[in-house]
């Protein structure tokens, strides 16, 4: 087991609590999120007016890194 109790000494407001399967979530939604993204880049541009979406937002879409929402 990782102990991340070092974390306190540095910013006692700190506090980390992560459980295995939170771990686990997080890496999944980041997959799905990155999955989701490449959906969305292989849009055409009839279906991204569709959705009220310009070439320019997937593209901002498609840059961010896959932990981010």
């Amino acid at each position: 087991m990782i102990r991340l109790d070092w974390i306190g000494s540095i910013s006692p407001r700190l506090r980390l609590n992560f459980s295995a399967i939170q771990i686990f979530d997080a890496v999944i939604a980041g997959i799905e999120r990155q999955q989701q993204r490449r959906a969305l880049a292989r849009l055409d541009d009839r279906l991204l007016a569709d959705i009220g979406r310009s070439r320019a937002d997937i593209a901002a879409e498609c840059d961010k890194p896959l932990w981010r929402e």
